[in-house]
């Protein structure tokens, strides 16, 4: 799930930069400036994403666990330098570091959770 939102956000991003950004950065998203680096991190968790996927179809849990934790690093770092953009709106700011605080943490549990077999994940599912 982790790497298909980034890749969904990524695309987002990319392809409608000030749509994508507006939750967060409110009537800043127009800027042109904004809305370029709103395309640069849109690349950035498009990449992360389909690292993430490779990783994980190629069953290579040390890949898996690097490519979370350094999505997660990406997202804490995201959060640390929206609380620290005085020049942005005080809603900007913490939605930014609620989000990337939230999806930081998020990616490191996954990273180091202990993983799940299919044969569990199959047995775990609903009988029908």
């Amino acid at each position: 799930m982790i790497a298909l939102g980034r890749v969904a956000f990524g695309l987002g991003l990319m392809a409608t930069p000030t749509a994508g950004a507006r939750v967060y950065l409110g009537a800043e998203a127009k800027r042109p400036s904004v809305r370029f680096m709103s395309r640069v991190f849109g690349g950035r968790d498009l990449a992360l994403g389909i690292v993430l996927l490779q990783a994980l179809r190629e069953d290579r849990p040390e890949a898996v666990t690097r490519a979370l934790l350094l999505g997660a690093g990406c997202d804490a770092w995201d959060a640390f330098a929206a609380l620290r953009s005085r020049e942005l709106p005080i809603w900007s700011r913490l939605m930014v570091a609620m989000l990337g605080g939230t999806f930081a943490v998020l990616g490191a549990s996954a990273a180091f959770a202990a993983p799940i077999e299919p044969s569990e994940f199959a047995s775990a599912a609903p009988a029908a």
